[in-house]
């Protein structure tokens, strides 16, 4: 059977990782590449030994479950990443998140630059930034939930 080990090192958390999300977003991104992209396969090969070695049925089983043990702490690890910091941004939110700013050029010379601007702080737009990645979390997690409990139902339920 072919295992793969995916532990991924959460990087360091402080509010200036928050405001600049690249390296956290790219820490999500290689999670769930190395994680939820391969659990199907890794299923497949336990299903496909059950089948061809029903007595080793417990030993696949715990190897299934050990899998979705893994799979759930990688997901824990990305919960944590954004509750942090949509806690940082929170704590420090001012009242007045977004700023309008009105240009001072002259609509005659340049018409683009004289509109209004409405300006996010970095904590509207760190809260932003978790909102998509929770968003795309989510869908993963469904659409892998389901490719697994049709594979294996017990399992399945597991990790819902």
């Amino acid at each position: 059977m072919n295992t793969f080990n995916t532990v991924t090192v959460p990087p360091k958390l402080d509010y200036e990782q928050c405001v600049r999300a690249d390296k956290l977003m790219e820490f999500l991104r290689l999670s769930r590449r190395l994680n939820d992209d391969h659990i199907s396969g890794r299923i497949n090969e336990l299903v496909a030994q059950t089948r061809s070695h029903p007595e080793q049925r417990e030993r696949i089983s715990l190897a299934g479950e050990n899998q979705a043990i893994q799979l759930k702490h990688a997901w824990d690890e990305r919960d944590n990443i954004l509750e942090y910091c949509e806690q940082q941004a929170k704590e420090t939110l001012p009242d007045e998140s977004v700023q309008v700013i009105k240009s001072s050029v002259d609509p005659r010379i340049d018409p683009y630059n004289a509109r209004t601007l409405a300006v996010m702080s970095e904590n509207e737009k760190i809260l932003d930034w978790t909102r998509r990645e929770r968003r795309i979390e989510e869908i993963c997690r469904d659409n892998l939930i389901e490719a697994v409990e049709n594979k294996w139902p017990d399992l399945g339920k597991f990790l819902r």
